[in-house]
């Protein structure tokens, strides 16, 4: 994930190599953005999502309450009218 200023130079980045701690990701599918500017992201490999503000410089995973948790989630959409994220 980058944040490129407007030529299109990178200003930050975050997830770097694969790998399943809090700093890296494995196979990044789906992403959402937030009211807030906090990005959503559906980490399919590690079977999470994560929220990264929107500087990429501090990220988080979201507790999910699914019946036996995530499992390769590959896409996000948010449906405003009912105030849900589904991946």
């Amino acid at each position: 994930m980058c944040l490129l200023d407007v030529q299109g130079a990178v200003v930050q980045s975050y997830g770097g190599a694969q790998g399943s701690d809090l700093t890296k990701m494995s196979w990044p599918e789906g992403l959402a953005v937030d009211k807030h500017g906090n990005i959503l992201i559906a980490d399919m490999l590690n079977n999470r999502l994560l929220v990264l503000d929107g500087s990429l410089t501090s990220a988080h995973e979201t507790s999910v309450s699914v019946d036996g948790g995530l499992n390769g989630p590959s896409s996000l959409w948010h449906d405003k009218s009912r105030g849900r994220l589904y991946a």
